[in-house]
């Protein structure tokens, strides 16, 4: 196994047993038994036990920014771009259920380095897309934080909700979207 092989299964044995066992109940000599190999090949990747999970937030959030961006075309209407990216980031927690509950149970918790959480901007394309649709009259003036949080807010509530076992799919899950969508739309004609 190549060295880009072993970090990446050293990461992804961290994020199951994080999942299982909490950060603080995680050791290295834990992650390095998951993973088959030493504790010492471990800190060949990564100085210590906080690096390796700021490393882990970090490329979880990449991946999340480089999946809500899929299919995204800029001179689509405000409207279909909203449910595109509405659609990906559902899809990719429903598809990556650890990787969903590992950025939703730590995104705001301390272990967590600050310049690792400000260094990881996914949203920076929904917010410049936020901030031409409130200036056009698409979506409501609201803060794009606020406007943020009720696009992030429902799909984290209704993939949770997917997860544990109610179906959101199909008419369910286009009248969902149809439903966030006028819950930031503006009364604006060209939308």
């Amino acid at each position: 196994m190549n060295s880009p092989e072993k970090r990446e299964l050293i990461l992804r044995c961290a994020l199951s047993l994080i999942i299982e066992h909490g950060i603080h109940g995680t050791s290295v000599p834990d992650v390095a038994r998951r993973a088959g190999v030493a504790a010492g090949t471990i800190y060949q990747f990564f100085q210590s036990k906080e690096q390796l999970i700021d490393t882990l937030y970090q490329e979880l959030k990449t991946s999340m920014g480089a999946a809500l961006l899929r299919g995204y075309d800029a001179d689509l209407p405000y409207e279909e771009r909203f449910r595109l990216i509405w659609k990906n980031l559902f899809f990719h927690f429903i598809e990556h259920p650890d990787e969903f509950r590992f950025l939703t149970r730590y995104v705001d918790s301390p272990i967590i380095n600050e310049t690792t959480r400000r260094g990881t901007d996914e949203y920076k394309p929904i917010r410049k897309l936020l901030r031409e649709a409130r200036r056009s009259g698409a979506i409501r003036n609201l803060n794009s934080e606020i406007t943020l949080a009720l696009l992030y807010g429902s799909v984290i509530s209704l993939a949770d909700l997917h997860l544990r076992g109610t179906p959101i799919r199909g008419k369910v899950l286009e009248e969902t979207i149809r439903s966030c969508w006028d819950a930031v739309r503006g009364s604006a004609q060209h939308q």
